[in-house]
């Protein structure tokens, strides 16, 4: 199994990517963005954001 390293920067964004989508029921890609995510983060952590989205039982709007 391997294990990734999470910057505390990056698990901020996925926390912050996964709440506001909560909040508002989806988000787009321009919306994340526009939250202060950078587009590297985005891209790095999407798996992340939508797991945790999934998890919550609502859909990611990609």
């Amino acid at each position: 199994m391997k294990t990734k390293i999470v910057s505390a920067e990056d698990k901020r964004d996925i926390k912050l990517a996964i709440d506001k989508t909560l909040e508002f029921g989806s988000m787009s890609d321009e919306q994340i963005l526009d939250l202060g995510i950078s587009p590297e983060s985005l891209a790095r952590n999407r798996n992340a954001i939508a797991a945790g989205i999934r998890a919550s039982g609502i859909q990611f709007a990609a």
